[in-house]
């Protein structure tokens, strides 16, 4: 019996955080990449589950600030379709952060990419995105928004992506976005889609997600996912 308060108080214990620290910033839920560079010391957790028709996967990245202005990161997708469990893409990844948004100019962060395709003879693909932020500012309805967009290339260069989107806060720790992403080939149709989302913070370094989207065509699949992000600070 004497556990149980040990237990509770590890429980609340992140969201007793400090009141002035500056609150989680994910890449996830959305298909954007943000400017937001995991500052030096700092590691943090990202997982979550996209639902598919007849595909259920596990989405995690896992990423540490390695300096001021550079982080780096793991990620990869575990899928579960009728065919069996399948480990899509293996990626390793760096971000870079060039330019602090200054009035008309915005933000900008490099992302590198060495993905390896373990469905395709484990395949080494580098790949290359830049990622761009446009403060809106402040109104009496909104405050705090952003535009962001996304210019890169995967899949060994051929296939170019692009994105566009607007996130900001609603009321308390509720935030939103609204997204349109792309992908386009020259072997196949480009791919348009869109997709919505909430992200709600319930501590500095705790946060929860829920989103979905399709693609534009007709006849294009749903999609549905909700995961979570976690911070945690190391001591240098």
């Amino acid at each position: 019996m004497k556990s149980y308060p040990f237990l509770l108080l590890l429980f609340i214990c992140p969201f007793l955080y400090g009141q002035e620290e500056e609150a989680i910033n994910p890449d996830r839920p959305d298909q954007s990449e943000g400017v937001y560079v995991l500052p030096r010391g700092q590691f943090q957790i990202e997982d979550g589950f996209t639902f598919q028709p007849g595909v259920l996967a596990q989405n995690l990245m896992l990423r540490c600030g390695l300096f001021s202005s550079t982080e780096i990161r793991l990620s990869s997708d575990i899928e579960k379709t009728a065919q069996g469990i399948l480990v899509d893409n293996i990626v390793l990844s760096a971000k870079q952060r060039l330019i602090e948004a200054q009035g008309w100019i915005p933000a900008l962060t490099l992302v590198g990419y060495l993905a390896c395709d373990l469905q395709a003879g484990a395949e080494l693909s580098p790949d290359l995105l830049a990622s761009f932020e446009y403060e809106i500012g402040r109104s009496d309805w909104a405050f705090d928004w952003a535009f962001d967009w996304n210019m890169g290339v995967n899949n060994r260069f051929r296939n170019g992506i692009l994105t566009a989107q607007l996130n900001g806060p609603v009321v308390g720790g509720l935030s939103a976005f609204a997204e349109y992403y792309a992908i386009l080939s020259k072997d196949e149709a480009p791919s348009h889609n869109v997709d919505i989302g909430l992200m709600y913070t319930l501590s500095p370094n705790f946060q929860i997600d829920l989103a979905a989207g399709r693609g534009l065509k007709t006849d294009a699949d749903y999609f549905l996912t909700f995961g979570f992000a976690y911070r945690i600070h190391f001591r240098d």
